[in-house]
């Protein structure tokens, strides 16, 4: 075997945890050297130090730190992993929700984040329809996310052997998926539609973004991802994810990775031996009996968060965090510009109380879109429907303001509305790409599959006008 140079392999482990999130300890070092070596013979280097000598080197494409990702991530999934927590899932859990739910919206949405080649979110589907009688007049959002590529595009075919199937309940095969006659098994069509899969890499700052669909999640599945990473990313990651979270969503994550001090932000909650963790529970649970929060009850108490926790203050702040210091404005400094960089700098109170002392006495539709943004990543969605109707009024003819108003709508669970909202933004801007792609998105559940198609390939007929990393407008910080 090659021997690796240590000073360039500890350079790699560093890029590699900068840039993904992934931390190699010693025991998983070895990991690592067999990768690069691998990946050296592939790239066809005369040894692995050139090879990573020329991933060091700042011309590297992305694509090969993609490669290296999808070398050294493990696959080790599959459905209905560990059949006691998906019992509960079922009975415990869901049923919570689907009881919160019951004759208002019937809107529900679950993120598998690291969901490797798809067995765990279209478990997810299955419970889902198991458990939904009408599920039909739900609209049902099931994400399923993972950095490696390669994961990705087995877990879109819904096509698996029978590795995938190492420990199912009887009935798994026979109803939800159809035997192939190389022996592979598909998934049924009807679970394979409700999951959406996209790449993204949790160390990235791209979520929680309207845009993907990673807020106000009702719940998160990120189990057995954190084992990959050091404390410090965890409590990035954690950060997000809590800001992702609806109030009185879950994050369910593996049963090893369970913490009182990385999860300290979220109450811990006990469905019969599985502990999941809740961002401001608005119920009790006891087998799936949804008892109401108030602050008079005591015996709720273990429950109970009497206040919403700052979290800047509970996810401990490391010095390699990205946390930006909030600079005081300048006297010249525009009010708008003012606050669009606290809103930057998530200093959302802040930016509010200049936001609408400068929308008091200023009719421009520019402070009343971002309101309405200030408001709605703070979970206040009757305000920031107000400022979207406000920045309407302002300017009809603004598709940036009917746009965000769609996103709001769709957040709210009014698809139809988001629609409508969309339809009026493009109507405008015919070349708005992010209108055009979660049009796309919203029509093609309602079955509208030739109209999604057709303005999916003017979204990417708009795209290749643009270089890959170019950033899109109204996306949160998405490339090309």
């Amino acid at each position: 075997m090659p021997t690796l140079s240590e000073p360039l392999l500890s350079l790699l482990k560093s890029l590699l945890t900068s840039q993904t999130g992934l931390h190699f300890s010693n025991d998983r070092l070895r990991d690592l050297e067999i990768g690069v070596i691998k990946l050296s013979e592939v790239h066809k280097f005369s040894d692995p130090n050139s090879y990573i000598e020329w991933i060091l080197s700042e011309s590297i494409p992305a694509p090969c730190i993609d490669s290296l990702v999808n070398e050294l991530t493990v696959r080790e999934t599959y459905f209905y992993r560990e059949n006691h927590f998906f019992e509960v899932f079922e009975k415990q859990i869901l049923p919570d929700f689907i009881q919160l739910n019951r004759g208002g919206k019937k809107y529900l949405k679950i993120w598998s984040a690291g969901c490797c080649t798809g067995e765990e979110p279209y478990s997810m589907g299955i419970a889902l329809a198991r458990t939904i009688s009408d599920i039909k007049e739900w609209d049902i959002t099931l994400l399923g996310t993972d950095i490696n590529s390669n994961f990705l595009n087995i877990a879109k075919t819904g096509k698996y052997s029978s590795w995938s199937f190492r420990d199912p309940p009887p009935w798994l095969k026979k109803q939800y998926f159809q035997a192939e006659s190389d022996g592979s098994f598909q998934v049924k069509q009807e679970i394979k539609k409700m999951v959406t899969f996209f790449h993204l890499n949790l160390s990235e700052s791209l979520y929680p973004s309207a845009v993907t669909s990673t807020t106000n999640v009702d719940i998160i599945f990120c189990r057995n991802v954190f084992i990959y990473f050091d404390k410090n990313q965890i409590r990035i990651t954690l950060e997000k994810f809590y800001q992702s979270l609806a109030p009185g969503g879950l994050l369910i994550v593996g049963p090893s990775e369970t913490s009182q001090s990385l999860f300290s932000a979220f109450t811990e909650l006990h469905y019969d031996n599985v502990v999941v963790y809740g961002k401001d529970p608005i119920y009790k649970t006891t087998r799936g009996v949804i008892t109401p929060l108030e602050s008079s009850q005591p015996a709720l108490q273990p429950f109970l968060q009497t206040t919403t926790p700052d979290i800047s203050q509970v996810f401990e702040k490391s010095s390699t965090q990205p946390w930006v210091p909030i600079s005081s404005p300048t006297q010249e400094e525009h009010p708008y510009e003012r606050a669009t960089k606290l809103y930057d700098q998530k200093d959302y109170v802040a930016a509010e109380q200049i936001a609408l002392d400068h929308a008091a006495n200023c009719p421009d539709v520019n402070i009343r879109i971002l309101l309405a943004k200030i408001y709605a990543n703070q979970k206040k969605i009757s305000q920031a429907l107000h400022w979207c109707k406000e920045a309407i009024n302002a300017d009809k003819l603004n598709a940036i303001a009917h746009h965000f108003n769609a996103i709001i709508l769709r957040e709210n669970g009014d698809i139809s509305g988001a629609i409508q909202s969309l339809e009026r933004a493009i109507y405008i801007d015919k070349d708005f790409i992010v209108a055009n792609f979660i049009y796309a998105t919203l029509i093609s559940k309602q079955g509208r599959v030739l109209e999604a198609r057709r303005c999916l390939k003017t979204t990417l007929a708009l795209l290749s006008k643009y270089p890959d990393d170019h950033l899109l407008p109204e996306s949160e910080g998405l490339q090309a």
